[in-house]
């Protein structure tokens, strides 16, 4: 079906276009909707379980749509299907978000050295995704039956840039570097 919309009927471009109204829908509708009014840990757990479940569905619609993935948009010299869904969550939903999941992994942090009671799985993933985030280039695996963002990791600007500089001016050099070693451990 998609061998012919994009070969016989000529129509990839449409199709790639649709895929990527209806992702951003799904953002908009899904993701960002379950995400408002939320804070703290609840909005962690939300925004790692929506960032999971909007993993898959990029996974299983891009399977649909290799044909498009690996012929059309490769010949066309165009961002992967996958690279693209990662663009668009992170432009329309990240960017809508990271300063309260920022706050919020902090807020987490500081309960954890008050010895409090805290989901440090949950601290860790929700870190990770600002590293997602800067992946240029992106791909989904299957790893030890979860899917996960894979990328060129080198790229950590937006780590950088919307995490790492808040939380070096909120915690200690020794807790900082404890967070390393967490956060290189695998996710």
């Amino acid at each position: 079906m998609v061998l012919k919309i994009c070969d016989e009927l000529d129509r990839a471009k449409e199709l790639h276009d649709y895929f990527k109204k209806k992702l951003l829908e799904h953002i908009q509708k899904v993701v960002i909707a379950s995400l408002d009014h939320k804070e703290e840990e609840v909005l962690l757990k939300y925004y790692i379980k929506q960032w999971k479940d909007y993993t898959i569905l990029v996974h299983f619609i891009r399977k649909m749509f290799i044909y498009l993935d690996r012929y059309y948009l490769k010949n066309n010299n165009s961002l992967t299907l996958a690279t693209t869904a990662l663009h668009l969550f992170r432009d329309h939903c990240f960017n809508h978000v990271y300063e309260r999941i920022r706050r919020a992994i902090l807020n987490q942090m500081t309960r954890d050295r008050n010895n409090e009671q805290v989901d440090l799985e949950l601290v860790k993933r929700s870190i990770y995704t600002f590293v997602e985030m800067g992946f240029i280039s992106a791909d989904i695996v299957k790893q030890d039956d979860e899917y996960v963002w894979k990328g060129d990791k080198n790229n950590d600007v937006i780590y950088v840039q919307k995490f790492q500089v808040d939380l070096i001016k909120s915690v200690s050099l020794s807790f900082y570097r404890s967070l390393i070693i967490l956060c290189n451990s695998e996710v």
